[in-house]
């Protein structure tokens, strides 16, 4: 900075430089010490002045052995300047980069962090920018917390407050992305839970010298904090203290309402004092009284079961025989593995409850629950990955064991209907959840199997009213938002689709499949910019089929076949994608209007076809099936099938605009324009979207006749 001096210190050297300032060590002549000098670069903004006075107030109020002192305040020039106290260390960003510490020094660490922010908090401070160059550690092992620039008065739930500095849906917000917990990404309300997060991916850093969530960009740090959980410690270092693995697991859980609460919560999981931490047998948290079941204390559970088995495997001890993995208790996992099932959009969440469930069978193959539970993890892969046959045949011999044991277990004939829906009996299963819902009203399982069973059987009314109702019961299932946007959107009330869909984003503003519904449902009331921007949001959560196949959707309206083309061919390549069949189909749409891709397209038609014609054997009269089969039929060039398909529909029953407007299509191409514009009317009443119809190319012809434009100019 070119001076000698700062107000009445007498600057020794620099010892680091930011953003917002330069931290230097100084001689203050009159108390004859050395103190740490915090000057703030030289702003006009009053966003800066405050910035300093903040964090000046916040040192303020606090005085602690590992959380660095305030002396005092002064200016130099236009600069805000703290005068703290100095200590001779080593920032643990430093030390990190030698490698991971050994245990003792990351316990000796996370004790004192935990004491400076528990102190912090108890007087309402959240530090908010907990990160390993903002610990420093001296030479007898001591830990200081520094820089309180982003510290701020832990937050009330005020339902009347505006969200700062971001909102809801926004990646808004002051920190360092790899150790900021998701709340705060997100821009919702934070306090010392969000400290501990942050805390515990320094220790999972300490642990491993591996950061949890580093990706190689930033977009990919944010979709790692918000969807994945970091890799198993043993997986990234040998000789895993045996504590370590559960205390991560109950830091680290991304909703906070999940995650520990208190500091004096994570030194439960610390070892007691005096105790080695290399003991094989990890040591017990200290009692907690304990209201309902602890789904996070499951999870510890599990995780050190799997830590104690990994300890032995990888040291490749035979001294105490073949190594058997401790019993856990049928109702932990019957916990776990119903937990994983609700939260079934979770990364890994599928299989998660397969191995639970599985481990319940393995002890015990006849048990009902433990069948039942595995048969609906199955049938959660057959329908959210690769539909193969296999998994569903099963699936349902495992329903039919769990029924036939036990035919008074609400959970099995949940997992009976379940199968019989998805093997097309509908009555059946309508059946099967009149009994459940008997012995279990108001079961989330039974609602969604109900609502989606009615859906299918186009019983959109009554499918809408069982959706409300689940809402009503379990507002905090964000399956039932999902749900319930898709079936309004598919009967035209896209406004309202918006709405239910929006409430489920603000509960869970991770999830992708909300985002791909609402992104539809902007789209269809023609606002395709805004469509495009929510996939987008979607995206930088974590790569999905459902968001690539709706952006591939905007972009062919948009005229962008070429770029269209590259979503769809996305949507397939990622796994367990190939089974469906609609991606098939809208990639031959891209590629009937790339030149030179005419062969393509015809390709990815017939394989629409295949995967559709198992459908319409299982279900000869559904309309939508038939449909489909016409237009796709039609576009590959099979006039007969098309028009075979189309003999066996009642047109003047049908209320689906989406079954309308693929009729439309199929008219046009097979030269039949006066149908073609009676269907385009039905479907336009049904709620189709007009910026759909004035953009698709199949329509160019048609848009030129007089009645196309007579009609619109009704409409409009």
């Amino acid at each position: 900075m070119g001076e000698q001096s700062i107000s009445e210190f007498e600057v020794r050297e620099a010892l680091g430089s930011g953003a917002q300032g330069d931290v230097y060590c100084a001689y203050d002549s009159l108390l004859d010490r050395r103190v740490a000098l915090k000057v703030f670069k030289p702003s006009t903004q009053d966003g800066d002045n405050r910035r300093a006075l903040r964090e000046a107030r916040s040192l303020a109020k606090l005085q602690h052995p590992n959380i660095v002192t305030l002396f005092g305040i002064t200016r130099q020039g236009g600069s805000h300047v703290l005068i703290m106290e100095y200590t001779e260390g080593t920032p643990l960003s430093k030390k990190l980069e030698q490698g991971p510490l050994p245990a003792a020094k990351c316990e000796a660490i996370i004790r004192q962090m935990a004491s400076a922010l528990q102190y912090a908090a108890d007087r309402g401070l959240v530090h908010g920018d907990i990160k390993p160059s903002n610990i420093l550690i001296s030479d007898d092992g001591t830990a200081k917390l520094l820089d309180f620039g982003l510290a701020r008065m832990i937050e009330k739930d005020d339902g009347l407050a505006t969200v700062e500095p971001g909102a809801p849906g926004q990646c808004a917000f002051e920190g360092t992305i790899a150790y900021t917990a998701p709340e705060r990404i997100m821009g919702y309300p934070s306090d010392i839970r969000s400290d501990i997060f942050s805390m515990g991916a320094v220790l999972y850093e300490m642990i491993t010298g591996t950061p949890a969530f580093a990706g190689p960009n930033q977009a990919a740090t944010l979709s790692r904090i918000l969807n994945e959980h970091p890799a198993a410690l043993a997986r990234r270092q040998d000789g895993i203290a045996p504590w370590c693995q559960p205390l991560i697991d109950a830091i680290l859980t991304k909703d906070p309402k999940n995650r520990l609460a208190s500091m004096a919560q994570i030194l439960d999981f610390l070892p007691e004092t005096g105790t080695p931490t290399s003991n094989l047998v990890a040591a017990q948290p200290r009692s907690r009284s304990l209201t309902q079941p602890d789904l996070g204390k499951i999870r510890q559970v599990l995780a050190q079961a799997f830590l104690i088995l990994s300890a032995f495997t990888l040291s490749g001890s035979s001294s105490l025989g073949p190594f058997q993995a401790p019993d856990l208790p049928v109702s932990v996992l019957i916990h776990q593995g119903m937990d994983r099932l609700q939260n079934f959009h979770e990364t890994k969440a599928v299989t998660d409850a397969q191995v639970a469930f599985g481990q319940i069978v393995q002890t015990d193959p006849t048990h009902p629950a433990g069948n039942a539970g595995l048969a609906l993890a199955l049938i959660r892969q057959y329908t959210s990955q690769e539909a193969d046959p296999a998994t569903l045949r099963r699936a349902t011999a495992l329903a039919e064991q769990a029924l036939n044991a036990d035919p008074q277990l609400a959970l099995a004939n949940v997992a009976a209907a379940w199968a019989a829906e998805f093997n097309e009996d509908f009555e059946r299963a309508e059946r099967l959840y009149n009994i459940a819902d008997s012995l279990d009203p108001g079961n989330p399982f039974v609602l969604e199997g109900r609502a989606r069973s009615l859906s299918k059987q186009q019983k959109f009314q009554q499918a809408e009213a069982v959706l409300r109702k689940a809402l009503a019961l379990h507002p905090q299932h964000r399956v039932f938002y999902d749900d319930l946007g898709r079936l309004l959107s598919a009967q035209g009330e896209h406004i309202d689709a918006e709405k239910v869909l929006r409430d489920g984003l603000e509960l869970y503003h991770d999830n992708v499949r909300g985002y791909a519904g609402l992104s539809h449902v902007l789209f269809m009331q023609g606002r395709a910019q805004e469509a495009i921007q929510t996939a987008q949001v979607g995206l930088q959560i974590r790569p999905d089929a459902s968001l690539y196949n709706n952006l591939g959707t905007y972009l062919f309206f948009e005229g962008l076949y070429e770029q269209s083309a590259a979503a769809f061919e996305r949507t397939l390549e990622l796994d367990g994608n190939t089974h469906e069949l609609l991606y098939w189909a809208n990639l031959a749409d891209a590629y009937r209007w790339l030149p030179g891709k005419q062969d393509k397209a015809k390709s990815a038609y017939r394989q629409a076809i295949r995967l559709l014609l198992k459908k319409q054997a299982a279900r000869p009269d559904h309309s939508g099936i038939n449909t489909r089969m016409a237009l796709y039929a039609a576009k590959a060039g099979d006039l007969d099938l098309a028009q075979a398909n189309l003999a066996k529909l009642a047109i003047s029953d049908l209320s689906d605009a989406g079954d309308l407007y693929r009729i439309t299509i199929s008219y046009e191409i097979l030269g039949d324009r006066s149908a073609a514009l009676r269907t385009l009317g039905l479907a336009l009443d049904a709620g189709y979207a007009k910026m759909e119809i004035e953009n698709d190319p199949e329509l160019a012809k048609l848009r030129q006749d007089q009645n196309y434009q007579t009609m619109i100019t009704e409409i409009r």
